[in-house]
Formats: structure tokens, C-alpha cells, sequence
């Protein structure tokens, strides 16, 4: 059995490196989950965060499990659909963003890459991949979308006056939509985020408490 092509890959012919090797040293030492499955899901080969996503105490505890072993039914049965795909069609499945329910019911969001596994005869025997934990990222993305829809509701919110507003040349009530007249303070505040503070001019003071003020007071 072959991951995949490797033994076509060019490397110098006097490397005392076997494909072992390198296959060893990619599972030991990237960061991202990677796994190996035959074409019915079961686990072949996984590195230690793989392990760790899966809340395995170690590989040995994994192989020859499923997916639906560890995770959510319906999560289970989209990851299984996946790799059915990339084995019945031979393409990849390149970067997909993949939700995962801890048994604890945290989430975490990765981004998956899922490709052929081939033996040495060129035969699709099932997948392998990779997946890179993208939590952080995904939740400044949600961050993000929240204060946009709030920022969108704040404008929803906002009443402008424009247009031609009718207003009564003597008293200086103001005609909604509905033709009922209104008094300039309530149309107003009802159409805009304007609020009123109510106070009297020098002029409405003379008028109504001309005993109270001066001549000074009131130019």
C-alpha cells in the first residue's frame, strides 16, 4: 500500500532518506491534524493532534475506528460523503470549512483538505488529509458579521427629514404622510433622532411675563 505517489516523487538517488522518513517526519512534526483512511472511513494512520482532536488517548485507540466513533452523527456522515466524493471522482477536496462538535459541545472550525490514496498499482484505496484549526479566525469572522448587522440595524433606525415638508403659514403645524397635522416639535422628534429641550425666546417672555423682564433684557 502507497500514500499516495511518493515513490515517484524525485529525489536524489543517493538520499539515505527513506519515503518513511519524510512520511514520519510530516506526522511528527506538523501542527495540523493528518490522517490516513481505507474507502470505507476507517482510520489507517494518524499523527498525535489528530489523536488529540479525537480525544483518543493515543493512535493505537483510533485505527481501524470512524468517524462516527468521535463525532456528531450528522458531522460523521458529511465527512464520510466527502471522501466518498474524492474516491469515486478522484478529485481533491481542497480548503473546505468544516464544523466540529466537541463531546463537551465546544466548536471548533477547520479548514479541510481531503485527497486520493492511491497504491502502487494506481488504485484509489481511500483518502488522506489534512486539517488546519481556523477557531480563531472564524470567530473574529462572526465578530465581524455581528457588529456589521448591528451597525445595519442602527441605520435602519435613523429617520432623516427631506423632501418638501408641508407646514401651516400660520400656526406652523406640520402635515404627515396621512394628512393629519402634527406640532413642529412632535413631527420632529417622531421623524428624526432630534430630541427637544423646551425654553422661551427673549420675544415670548415680554409677551407672556412682560412684568418680569426689562427693555434690555429683551433686545
Amino acid at each position: 500500500m502507497g500514500f499516495g505517489n511518493f515513490s515517484n516523487q524525485s529525489h536524489a538517488k543517493d538520499s539515505d532518506y527513506s519515503d518513511q522518513f519524510f512520511i514520519s517526519a510530516l506526522l511528527a512534526h506538523i501542527p495540523d491534524t493528518i490522517y490516513f483512511k481505507d474507502r470505507e472511513g476507517r482510520f489507517l494512520l494518524v499523527n498525535e493532534p489528530q489523536v488529540e482532536l479525537l480525544g483518543a488517548a493515543s493512535p493505537s485507540d483510533v485505527i481501524g475506528k470512524t468517524d462516527h466513533d468521535f463525532f456528531l452523527e450528522t458531522e460523521a456522515e458529511e465527512m464520510f460523503a466527502d471522501e466518498q466524493r474524492v474516491i469515486e471522482t478522484g478529485t481533491p477536496m481542497l480548503g473546505k470549512e468544516e464544523r466540529i462538535t466537541g463531546k463537551d459541545g465546544s466548536v471548533r472550525w477547520f479548514s479541510v483538505t481531503k485527497v486520493p490514496l492511491y497504491d502502487d498499482d494506481g488504485k484509489i484505496i481511500g483518502t488522506f488529509g489534512l486539517s488546519r484549526d481556523i477557531s480563531e479566525r472564524k470567530a473574529l469572522e462572526f465578530e465581524r458579521e455581528k457588529l456589521i448587522s448591528k451597525l445595519q440595524d442602527a441605520l435602519d433606525k435613523v429617520h432623516t427629514l427631506h423632501g418638501l415638508v408641508p407646514i401651516c403659514a400660520n400656526c406652523k403645524k406640520i402635515k404627515d404622510d396621512q394628512g393629519y397635522w402634527h406640532e413642529v416639535d412632535q413631527y420632529i422628534q417622531e421623524h428624526s433622532d432630534a430630541e427637544f429641550s423646551h425654553g422661551l425666546c427673549k420675544a415670548c417672555v415680554k409677551e407672556l411675563y412682560p412684568g418680569y423682564v426689562s427693555e434690555e433684557d429683551t433686545d
